[in-house]
C-alpha cells in the first residue's frame, strides 16, 4: 500500500511559476520551488514513511518547470539542472548518510543504518528520478552524458 504523504509542494506558489504564461523561469526561481520539494519529500522519507508518494499534480508541477527551464527561449538551464541534481544527491550522501554511518558503534548498528540510508536513498531517487525525466530523455543524450542512474552510483565519488 503507497501513501500519499500530504503536499510537498506550495501549490499557489508553484502553479503561479508554471501557468504565468510564456515567460522565463530563472535559474535560481525554478530550482527553488524543486529543491523545496526534494527537501520536503526527503524529510518525510526519513521520518520513515518510505511508500510516501507525491500527487499527480505535484508531479506535473516539478516536470513541467524542468521541461520550461530546459526549452525556453533564453537562458536554458539544462546543464545548469542536471549539475544541480548531481549536487542534491552528493549534499545528502555528505550532510546524511555518511554523518549516520559514522556515528554508529558497531557492526550490526552500521549495516541496519546503511540498509535505512539506503532505502530512503532508492525511494528519494525515484521521485528525483521522475521530476528530472527530462532531463535524461533530451539533454543527456544529447551532450552524452551519464545518465541520472550512474550520476547516482558515482556522485559520492566526485
Amino acid at each position: 500500500m503507497t501513501t500519499n504523504c500530504g503536499n510537498i509542494l506550495n501549490l499557489e506558489e508553484a502553479w503561479a511559476i508554471v501557468n504565468n504564461g510564456p515567460h522565463t523561469i530563472e535559474l535560481e526561481e525554478g530550482w527553488a520551488i524543486i529543491y523545496k520539494a526534494i527537501l520536503q519529500l526527503r524529510s518525510r522519507l526519513e521520518e520513515g514513511d518510505l511508500k510516501c508518494q507525491v500527487t499527480a499534480e505535484e508531479y506535473s508541477i516539478l516536470y513541467t518547470i524542468v521541461y520550461n527551464m530546459c526549452n525556453q527561449n533564453y537562458p536554458r538551464y539544462a546543464e545548469k539542472l542536471y549539475d544541480r541534481y548531481k549536487d542534491s544527491i552528493k549534499e545528502y550522501i555528505d550532510s546524511m548518510v555518511l554523518p549516520a554511518l559514522r556515528e554508529q558503534i558497531d557492526d550490526q548498528s552500521m549495516l541496519r543504518e546503511l540498509v535505512k540510508c539506503l532505502n530512503i536513498h532508492k525511494a528519494m531517487l525515484h521521485w528525483m528520478n521522475a521530476f528530472f525525466e527530462y532531463l535524461g530523455r533530451y539533454f543527456i543524450e544529447t551532450c552524452s552524458l551519464p545518465a541520472l542512474r550512474e550520476v547516482e552510483s558515482c556522485t559520492s565519488e566526485t
